[in-house]
């Protein structure tokens, strides 16, 4: 093989290499189970891993939830036509006061995969 041939494969052995996983003193690696979301009956909610936790909250009417952003990046609670916390910056907060019972699912508007559910009573 010629020497840009091997220029060329550098950068795949260098994304491969990132994406292997490190060998602990047994050869093993060990995956966590996915974490099961309980209902809270909380008004604070988690931003962390491109994720809302808990998934579901229950508040009271004229109770406020409070989304804290734990991640690198700027997220959203949005639920189309019901309420807009905005965005959240990192190591920032926004809260939002229910004062209609129902339940509300809401999204990060950046990150529609993003999901969880404010059920007001």
């Amino acid at each position: 093989m010629s020497r840009s041939h091997y220029l060329a494969l550098f950068p795949l052995l260098i994304v491969f290499g990132a994406c292997s996983a490190d060998d602990d003193a047994a050869g093993t690696a060990t995956v966590a189970p996915p974490a099961t979301a309980e209902p809270a009956d909380s008004g604070s909610i988690s931003i962390a891993d491109f994720s809302f936790s808990p998934a579901e909250t229950h508040v009271s009417v004229g109770e406020s939830v409070t989304w804290t952003n734990n991640d690198n990046q700027q997220h959203t609670a949005t639920s189309a036509g019901n309420f807009d916390a905005g965005a959240i910056q990192p190591q920032q907060s926004a809260s939002v006061t229910f004062d209609t019972a129902g339940t509300f699912v809401f999204i990060c508007s950046f990150h529609p995969f993003m999901t969880g559910t404010i059920v007001v009573d």
